[in-house]
């Protein structure tokens, strides 16, 4: 059985960074939702405890935006704060269904959230969801929304990085398989986290 996710890998480039540059690109106009203490001058930050530029709460839609309004949305440390349900929907559907409406098309959307498992995932009790590197392979044609899956790495930092340099510079000559794979295994530092890139495609009508 072959997988419909199209996977950008890195792995050629050397390192994981350059391949995570490639698919998020440089958009311009940027929401950078639930920014917290990760304010970004020149982008739109929006955050219902943290001064921002806008405070909504991104759990209740739609947010205070027209349709297509950006290039890029920033989802750090975010969508694991989703509640399960949220007014009897499914939260994480309702979130990404609104980072849907807002970005144009070919808008791409990072996400990055904990390492299932990790200090950084299980220390925080406001932690609702654990996310895996499946966790958006739903995202394909068929599946009722736009955005589709076009990276996913760990984001391994600190001792996890030791490691990893060492790969770089070995036979295998690719961050990527070892980010990817031996990072599973070294479940070891604490800002260890998994990075996705989504991008909105252009669907286009039948006939």
């Amino acid at each position: 059985m072959t997988s419909a996710r199209p996977i950008l890998h890195p792995g050629k480039a050397g390192m994981a960074a350059v391949g995570y540059r490639e698919a998020w690109g440089n958009p311009k106009a940027v929401l950078n939702l639930g920014c917290g203490n990760d304010y970004r001058p020149g982008w739109v930050n929006m955050d219902l405890y943290a001064a921002a530029d806008v405070t909504h709460d991104f759990t209740a839609a739609p947010w205070p935006f027209a349709d297509a309004s950006f290039d890029g949305v920033y989802a750090h440390h975010v969508l694991e704060h989703v509640p399960h349900t949220v007014n009897g929907r499914d939260g994480l559907s309702i979130v990404l269904a609104e980072i849907e409406r807002v970005l144009r098309p070919g808008g791409v959307c990072s996400v990055g959230v904990p390492f299932p498992g990790s200090v950084c995932d299980l220390a925080n009790q406001t932690h609702y969801r654990r996310f895996c590197l499946d966790s958006f392979h739903f995202l394909a044609p068929g599946s009722g929304s736009t955005l589709r899956l076009v990276y996913d790495v760990p984001s391994l930092r600190l001792a996890h990085r030791a490691v990893v340099r060492g790969i770089r510079w070995g036979p295998f000559d690719s961050a990527w398989h070892g980010e990817r794979y031996f990072g599973r295994a070294l479940n070891i530092g604490y800002k260890v986290g998994l990075l996705f890139v989504l991008r909105k495609v252009e669907v286009k009508p039948r006939g």
